[in-house]
């Protein structure tokens, strides 16, 4: 809630429960949702929510780490006390000050993956889509097993996404 006071320019601030809060149809001219679906148990059911939330013609802006990168898979199975001593020690985050509270549970749902998510935004156009690549040696090799080896499906050192969806009218 801290960060969201912050921000002047947002006219509504939503900091709830996106799994239970209950989105009008039709609503918000942008939703902007950023590294949080992968803290959803059921990222699915917020992303229909958000589908049906946005007017005709509104944008729906996501960013979320890719499940099947070296950081995605690495998130995934590792516990959350791990993750907390990994941002203390080894990042020295401020994730890890008790005023901010994180880091935070991660379910890291494979469908939180931009081509999943493409697949059930019927009625939405794609504005963009970029994803952030960790690059060298080591995980460009690995990187480029991995993609053969899946069929295209597992990108090692695409470690995010940023995807922005318009919906037609």
């Amino acid at each position: 809630m801290k960060e969201l006071r912050k921000n002047s320019l947002l006219n509504l601030k939503v900091c709830a429960d996106l799994e239970a809060f209950c989105f009008g149809d039709n609503t918000f001219d942008i939703i902007v949702c950023w590294d949080t679906l992968e803290h959803l148990s059921k990222p699915d059911l917020v992303l229909k929510y958000f589908f049906k939330a946005v007017k005709p013609r509104g944008l729906l802006v996501l960013k979320m780490p890719n499940p099947l990168s070296y950081k995605g898979i690495a998130t995934k199975f590792t516990p959350l006390w791990f993750h907390r001593v990994f941002h203390k020690y080894y990042l020295k985050s401020y994730l890890i000050d008790p005023t901010y509270g994180g880091p935070f549970k991660t379910y890291m749902k494979f469908s939180i993956h931009y081509k999943r998510i493409l697949a059930m935004a019927s009625g939405y156009q794609v504005g963009c889509l970029y994803s952030l690549n960790y690059t060298g040696r080591v995980y460009s090799r690995i990187s480029r097993f991995l993609k053969v080896f899946s069929l295209g499906d597992i990108a090692f050192n695409m470690t995010d996404s940023v995807l922005v969806l318009r919906k037609g009218t």
